[in-house]
């Protein structure tokens, strides 16, 4: 007996794909919910104060980076540059710590994926006359300038304090 193709397969296979991706659609976002990519969650509200990027220290002022370049190698635009001290072999403090702002788009991907918990992203403050400013930023102004703790630099407390302040204060 020869199978009549019609009878089994009545629509072109264009229509059946289409139908199948229109079921699929229909109940993932059925049983799963719609998805809320790039919007705000209910009762969230847009945090519009701008970041900047903190190395912090340890209890007894030594910087906590150990120069292991994960954050470079995750920074989707190439704004960090770190480099080891030349001739060590095991962990130390970098060298060479150099931020570009200007391509920074505030992933955290380098807070993130730290280690050590080396970096951090805490509110600036006031950035007028900002345009006056060196926009390259280096290791003594990211973990030593007057602004932190009066030049000593923050440790991770200190870090976890400022944002606690900033969520009761919301």
């Amino acid at each position: 007996m020869i199978l009549d193709r019609e009878v089994y397969f009545p629509n072109p296979i264009y229509k059946r794909i289409v139908f199948f991706f229109r079921k699929f659609f229909y109940i993932l976002f059925r049983f799963l919910g719609r998805p809320n990519w790039g919007r705000l969650k209910s009762g969230e509200k847009l945090s519009l104060e701008k970041n900047n990027l903190v190395l912090t220290v340890n209890e007894d002022g030594s910087l906590r980076c150990t120069s292991c370049q994960l954050c470079v190698q995750a920074c989707p635009t190439n704004c960090l540059q770190v480099a080891p001290v030349p001739g060590h072999s095991a962990p130390s403090a970098p060298s060479l710590f150099h931020f570009e702002p200007l391509k920074c788009i505030l992933c955290n991907l380098c807070e993130d994926i730290c280690p050590e918990g080396a970096i951090a992203f805490i509110p600036t403050g006031s950035m007028a006359g900002a345009f006056e400013d060196d926009w390259a930023k280096d290791l003594q102004y990211l973990a030593f300038r007057d602004e932190l703790n009066e030049g000593k630099g923050y440790t991770v407390g200190d870090v976890l304090s400022i944002r606690s302040q900033l969520k009761t204060t919301k």
